[in-house]
């Protein structure tokens, strides 16, 4: 009863604090803050309007994101299998993360009881996830520093300082210390 009641608890939240009006300056803190008292998010997130976190299937799924992050408009995470964010990820305008799948047999279509595979995902330190860029399930880990192009469909993990982009998403290219550095300077700034 008390895991159905934080999970209304947290719609309510999203649904009250996700609406346009808490876009304006003074008014985008009590957003923030009310996300922070009804999931575990370090300090200083930015989360913008119709963001939705949720999970299915009445499962026991946890959500933990770090310091910094970004979770851009429409941004919908599923943690019906535990997600770990960790500080300063990015998530661009409507990406997408699914942490569950159904299996198919012939239960699902009998109409008995669905079996349902959780799958965690983590996302490790300042990595991004482009506008549009799906993380499927079974998708265990994208790297520290990666890049997920826009509109990309992760079907596997991502390795650090990996650019990925494509459906499905295929690695570009890695980058060097170099390119790090200079990405590091241009944030801080």
């Amino acid at each position: 009863m008390k895991a159905f009641l934080l999970e209304a608890v947290r719609r309510f939240v999203q649904m009250v604090f996700g609406i346009q009006l808490f876009n304006l300056p003074g008014l985008a803190f009590i957003r923030n803050a009310a996300f922070r008292c009804v999931f575990r998010i370090g300090s200083r997130p930015i989360i913008e309007e119709k963001v939705c976190l949720y999970h299915a299937h009445r499962s026991s799924g946890r959500i933990r994101i770090g310091r910094r992050v970004l979770l851009a408009r429409g941004v919908s995470i599923d943690y019906t299998g535990d997600v770990t964010v960790e500080d300063d990820v990015w998530f661009s305008l409507g990406s997408v993360v699914l942490t569950h799948m159904h299996r198919l047999d012939g239960h699902r279509t009998l109409g008995r009881k669905k079996k349902v595979e959780p799958c965690g995902v983590v996302f490790k330190k300042r990595c991004w996830i482009g506008a549009n860029a799906v993380i499927l399930p079974r998708v265990s880990r994208v790297g520290e520093d990666a890049v997920v192009g826009a509109g990309a469909v992760v079907t596997r993990d991502v390795p650090d300082r990996a650019i990925v982009a494509g459906n499905p998403a295929r690695v570009i290219r890695i980058m060097d210390s170099e390119e790090l550095k200079i990405e590091s300077a241009r944030t801080q700034t």
